[in-house]
């Protein structure tokens, strides 16, 4: 999900083994590899250290996207955080955001807000990926800034990545599943309950997902 670039910013990056990959594939030339907290950084700056590769590496103590300071890399990478930090950091390092060529998000929680502000404020969500490691499911987002909203989209389409979809991804598809799975039993649980509302909620839910699995049996014209 990473292009290619001169300058590079991997926020979080914790033991830096994303930039420590870019950097040894020639992806990218130079590094700024940030942490908020020193002990993750100096994890980081080990990592380096061990593949030759700290010469290439700006290590930054500090919180987000300002920590850059004048610095305005052209890719910028924040991975392993909740939805809700990955808005902040984005909102409040807004320039850096906004030159970026790309950038590439790995929401832990709350992807669906992320794909919304996303959308809200000027970034078009160019590619997506989802990787499943057993019952877990990781998604990531490529997106860059326009200056305009790409138009309305609805709150089951920022859940369930469009792109991927289009593109009849297999572990879409079992995401896909996996979601009704629950909601199924969701549905289930509330059912004796008195609650109208959390079983029309989530009745919505089984069909947006049931309607987005059918669409991996429509075949498209050759």
């Amino acid at each position: 999900m990473c292009l290619p670039c001169v300058s590079f910013a991997d926020i979080g990056s914790d033991h830096a083994k994303l930039p420590a990959a870019l950097l040894s594939e020639g992806i990218i030339e130079k590094a700024f590899v940030t942490d908020i907290h020193e002990a993750p950084l100096e994890n980081s700056r080990l990592t380096m250290e061990k593949e030759g590769l700290t010469g290439r590496c700006v290590f930054l103590c500090g919180d987000g996207l300002t920590v850059l300071g004048s610095n305005m890399p052209e890719g910028i990478t924040i991975c392993g955080m909740g939805g809700e930090t990955v808005i902040k950091i984005l909102s409040e390092g807004k320039k850096y955001a906004q030159t970026a060529e790309y950038l590439v998000l790995q929401p832990m929680t709350d992807k669906d807000l992320v794909y919304l502000y996303l959308n809200e404020n000027g970034f078009a969500v160019t590619d997506e990926a989802i990787v499943q490691d057993g019952r877990l499911f990781y998604h990531i987002l490529r997106a860059r800034y326009t200056g305009k909203a790409p138009g309305s989209i609805s709150r089951y389409d920022a859940m369930f990545s469009p792109i991927l979809i289009e593109k009849r991804d297999p572990v879409m598809k079992a995401y896909l599943s996996f979601r009704l799975e629950i909601a199924l039993t969701t549905a289930d649980n509330i059912k004796r309950s008195t609650s109208v509302k959390l079983l029309d909620e989530i009745n919505e839910l089984i069909s947006q997902i049931k309607e987005r699995l059918e669409s991996y049996e429509i075949r498209k014209d050759n």
